[in-house]
């Protein structure tokens, strides 16, 4: 019986009642802050961390959703015996949903970090604490208040200097391209032909931007 007691009691103190506070572990420090500064009222941007990947997507049915171009650049950078890993795998679309259940808006789902940010406000992030499959949560880093607003109206730019002679002729961009020694591998015969990169801009000082 005294056993049976215990183990109730030990039960008792592991579940979360309606009202309670999020787990202190599930919370980083920084969302902590957010959360005591504001109202609970206010909404936050959110990450919310899964602790496992969808189970149903297995690592054969993620390489066979591989675009042509995407295979031919793994093949070239990892190798065809490791063209995908768990990385690749999706998100679980179960855990997003219960998400949307508990009345928080879904930003963005991003497999790499296994993860979902939101916004939602106190109430929301302590509903969504108490899911078993959330690992911890942290706020979305913004990048406004690291950012100085410009105090004037920059001035004309100064003549390029040419650094030295080229094989190619850069024109008014000269003097960058030779600051950063992109013509001695213009000069080696590497362009770059062939080989996508992705370029984010958000604009000269646009800190309205959605991005900060």
């Amino acid at each position: 019986m005294r056993i049976q007691l215990c183990t109730a009691a030990l039960l008792g103190a592991l579940v979360l009642p309606a009202g309670a506070a999020p787990p202190r572990a599930l919370l980083s420090p920084a969302l902590e802050r957010a959360l005591s500064a504001d109202s609970p009222t206010v909404d936050h941007a959110v990450w919310i961390y899964f602790s496992d990947k969808s189970p149903a997507a297995s690592l054969s049915a993620v390489e066979a959703t591989l675009t042509p171009h995407a295979r031919a650049r793994r093949e070239r950078n990892r190798g065809r015996a490791h063209l995908v890993d768990d990385l690749d795998r999706p998100v679980n679309a179960t855990y997003v949903a219960a998400l949307r259940n508990r009345g928080v808006r879904v930003r963005q789902v991003s497999r790499w970090l296994n993860a979902v940010s939101v916004d939602a406000d106190a109430g929301g992030i302590e509903r969504v604490a108490t899911l078993p499959f959330v690992s911890h949560m942290d706020v979305v880093r913004g990048g406004r208040s690291q950012l100085p607003r410009p105090t004037q109206e920059p001035g004309p730019l100064a003549p390029p200097a040419i650094l030295g002679p080229a094989s190619l002729d850069y024109g008014s961009a000269a003097s960058q391209i030779q600051t950063i020694h992109v013509d001695v591998l213009h000069d080696q015969g590497l362009s770059g032909a062939g080989v996508w990169i992705c370029m984010m801009d958000g604009g000269v000082n646009n800190l309205a931007h959605n991005a900060f």
